[in-house]
């Protein structure tokens, strides 16, 4: 099981048996005495590794509805009226995250973080809702047949 800023998940490695099957023994040796020390290393090092992955993430400043015969005509030099929110969304690999604001360091355009967007600790997909309404389904047939 896996857990990152707030959602997780199993994570599984999968190989054909055909790869296996020749260290299958070196495999089974030693895999009893030395499985929790094993564990919080790897743990460790997964962890260490993930951290370092590189992470995009975009700022929209603002959304604005055009009519398709308005922006036909658009030329250069053209002005769109627009006013600048507040506040900002950052999305992480797609993902709203934060709420920034505007500004500068020193000669550079930036972002400050203003407050983190609230995300569930656990997202239930319509597939597993769905998983669970069958299982229920077939476990109360199971009760009817007795």
């Amino acid at each position: 099981h896996i857990e990152v800023d707030g959602g997780g998940g199993d994570f599984h490695v999968v190989m054909p048996y055909s790869m296996v099957e020749p260290i299958r023994e070196l495999l089974d040796a030693g895999v009893q005495s030395d499985k929790m020390e094993t564990d919080v290393r790897w743990s460790s090092a997964l962890r260490e590794e993930i951290m370092d992955c590189p992470v995009n993430f975009r700022v929209n400043l603002l959304e604005k509805d055009i009519s398709l015969r308005d922006l036909m005509e658009l030329q250069p030099g053209d002005i769109i009226p627009i006013e600048m929110p507040e506040h900002a969304t950052m999305f992480i690999e797609d993902l709203p995250t934060y709420r920034v604001k505007m500004g500068r360091s020193e000669d550079k355009l930036a972002v400050q973080v203003s407050q983190e967007i609230e995300r569930p600790h656990v997202v239930k997909t319509d597939l597993a809702f769905l998983g669970k309404d069958i299982m229920s389904e077939l476990e109360n047939d199971d009760d009817r047949d007795d």
